[in-house]
């Protein structure tokens, strides 16, 4: 479609018709755009923080070797996120195969437990954005 000022209309070429325009091109393009941009991500998963707390893992993410969850949940009335990632192993899993990372949106921090695996042995850089702060975790060169 084509916009014809001439008429105060849109022109479509393919079947060489001139159709009203009803609203302001603007506002239009406005719409258009917002439901192209839907359509997008329309088979997009959905993760709010106002959901109920549920599960995700992302098996994209996953191969051979290693995998990742993440569940957000509460606790004494505190929105958190645990993140747990780590090696996979046959047999049973153990405390040292895997890391828990926690997630405290309402204090801004990020935690980790010290009875699993230390996080820094499985990744290089672990980074917690929050909206006011960012705290950030390097693998020691001892590690």
């Amino acid at each position: 479609m084509i916009l014809d000022n001439k008429t105060e209309g849109y022109y479509c070429a393919k079947c060489n018709k001139t159709y009203p325009r009803k609203r302001e091109h603007s506002a239009m393009l406005r719409e258009v755009r917002a439901s192209w941009e839907g359509f997008l991500t329309l088979k997009h998963p959905v993760y709010s923080l106002d959901l109920p707390p549920t599960k995700v893992v992302d098996e994209d993410k996953e191969d051979e070797n290693y995998w990742v969850q993440a569940r957000i949940s509460e606790k004494e009335g505190k929105r958190m996120a645990v993140v747990y990632f780590g090696e996979r192993v046959r047999g049973k899993q153990q405390k040292d195969d895997y890391s828990q990372v926690f997630l405290d949106f309402e204090d801004e921090q990020l935690r980790f437990d010290k009875n699993n695996k230390y996080p820094m042995k499985l990744l290089a850089k672990l980074t917690a954005e929050f909206p006011s702060s960012t705290t950030v975790l390097k693998k020691n060169k001892k590690s």
